[in-house]
């Protein structure tokens, strides 16, 4: 005779801890770690993060603003200016090349508008064949809520691409995956967005 056992507990790290922590915050719709609570109803969300005490021993970090600040404190960017470019234009990496991203960002940071129309639009483009390792190409966006940067990448795409076109349309796709993505957020926080949502393409 087979036998199943059901565990009730779960210790941090196992198989099976990712799946049951899942299925208990499922009715809470969050995840592990930090959590933001973001929505336009302060009193609902009061009463949700009291349900959340109630069930979790949560330490309450405060507005995020503050959140942030301590953050950037912490990490000693405060002091940190607001660039146009926040890497060196065309710099190539390889792993022969000891030089991290993070010499190239060091002391940057981005600027966000306090008044910007909310219109989302976002830019992408491929570099074919770049990668100096593997010739796989890089794909590239960025994506702007006005005109405030509010989503990008940088990443090599998983195949080898025969055309520079080929390679655009992998960008293409994985742009228009996160513009979708970041509709679906700003729905649920009830921001209306009135403008159709656009995708440039340097091809």
């Amino acid at each position: 005779m087979e036998i199943v056992y059901k565990l009730n507990k779960f210790i941090y790290g196992l198989k099976h801890a990712s799946r049951q922590w899942n299925t208990k915050l499922t009715t809470y719709i969050l995840s592990q770690d930090d959590v933001i609570i973001g929505g336009n109803d302060l009193p609902y969300i009061e009463q949700f993060n009291k349900r959340l005490n109630d069930q979790f021993r949560l330490k309450d970090l405060g507005v995020l603003k503050k959140y942030a600040l301590e953050i950037l404190a912490n990490a000693g960017y405060l002091g940190a200016k607001p660039t146009k470019n926040p890497l060196t234009y065309n710099v190539r990496l390889s792993k022969n090349v000891r030089k991290t991203v993070a010499d190239e960002t060091s002391g940057r940071g981005l600027f966000y508008y306090g008044k910007s129309d909310l219109h989302l639009k976002g830019f992408c483009d491929a570099d074919w064949a770049a990668c100096l390792d593997t010739s796989r190409s890089v794909t590239g966006y960025c994506i702007f809520l006005g005109n405030s940067l509010v989503s990008w990448k940088s990443k090599k795409q998983h195949t080898i691409s025969r055309s520079s076109a080929e390679a655009e349309y992998w960008s293409m796709a994985v742009a228009v995956c996160e513009l979708s993505w970041l509709k679906n957020i700003l729905s649920d926080l009830s921001v209306v967005l009135t403008k159709a949502t656009l995708l440039f393409c340097d091809n």
